[in-house]
This record gives C-alpha cells, structure tokens and sequence, in this order.
C-alpha cells in the first residue's frame, strides 16, 4: 500500500487558501504548527524591506513539504503563490536547485511555479534552466553517457518486474539525473521488510 497522508494534507491546505485566502490559511497553520505566527513574524522582522541581487532555495523540504515519494510531492500552490510574490518584490535572481533531475520526473514537474519566474538547477547543479527557458549540461564525455544510458535501461526494465516495481513508490523512486542515477529507498512508510 502507498500511504498519501501528506500529500492530501498538502491538498487540503491548497483547498484552505483557495477557498478562504491568506488569513484563513495562517489560522489553520497557527492552529496545526506551533509557534507558527511567532516564526512567521520573526522571518518578517528579518526581512524587513530588504531585497536581495540573488535569492537561492533548495526545494525538497524547504518549499515543498517532504512527501514519501518524489512522484507526488507537487508543490503546492500556496507554496508557489508566496514564493513567486516573494522572489518577484524582493529578488533579481531567483534560484531553486535540487539533487532530482530537470525531468522525468523532475524539478519541472512537479513545481507549481510559472516559466519564466525561477532559473532552476537540476542534478546537483549538473544541468540548469534559466527563467528565459534556455537550457544546458554540464560537460559528460560520449563514454560516460552511453555506460549511464545502458545502466538506466537495465534499471528501468529491472523496476518494472512486480517483485521491484515497489522501488518507483518510495522516496526518490529511480531518478535518472544527469551524470548520476538514484534508486532510493527513502522508506517513510515502512513499505519495505
């Protein structure tokens, strides 16, 4: 069984800020988190008018809440509204990275976040994406991608066996980045004897 209790929290709170706006979605959150206003005044006072040339985030667990795998963990769009407002006011340069890959799935699916807003670097900062859609690599010798783009093959016929499809489920699933593969076992849920 996959549990979806986190994603469906994230769903109920897009539904709170969809239906009600910002002051009934920080009620809820003041209500569920604690010392919730206390951090969020704390991070305002911080902030102050402050704006900033650049602006770097991670993106598992810091805009997007951790789910148990990386497939459904679509960020929410609360999450996307306050960090576009945020990165569109305060920032020149606005930057997500993150370990997963560009695609596949990747950063850009299942970011909330419209084109054009955020550059994005994806595999470790191993490929990238600028907020004008311009992509690009790192440079990986034709040896390193043929050994890479074999082992991938073999892995994605290997998970699509009914005794290893449990492995697409859990965590990062297997994530074919650029330069690097992953086959997590980030077994939240305990899935797995």
């Amino acid at each position: 069984g996959v549990n979806l209790t986190r994603e469906r929290e994230e769903l109920g709170k897009d539904l709170i800020y969809l239906k009600g706006g910002e002051k009934v979605l920080f009620d809820h959150l003041a209500a569920t988190i604690d010392g919730f206003a206390a951090h969020l005044e704390a991070g305002l006072r911080f902030l102050g008018t402050r704006r900033f040339n650049c602006f770097f985030t991670d993106r598992d667990g810091t805009v997007q809440s951790y789910h148990g795998r990386y497939a459904t963990s679509v960020q929410s769009a609360f999450s996307a509204h306050f960090l576009c407002r945020f990165a569109c006011a305060r920032t020149r340069r606005p930057v997500m990275l993150t370990s997963a890959p560009m695609r596949g799935p990747g950063i850009l699916d299942v970011t909330a976040i419209p084109s054009g807003v955020f550059a994005y670097g994806a595999s470790k900062g191993r490929e990238y994406r600028d907020p004008a859609g311009n992509q690009g690599t790192l440079p990986l010798s034709p040896r390193q991608k043929s050994l890479l783009a074999d082992l991938n093959q073999r892995l994605h016929e290997l998970v699509l066996l009914p005794e290893y499809e449990v492995f697409t489920l859990i965590g990062s699933g297997l994530q074919c980045k650029f330069g690097q593969t992953t086959v997590a076992r980030q077994d939240m849920d305990g899935s797995i004897a």
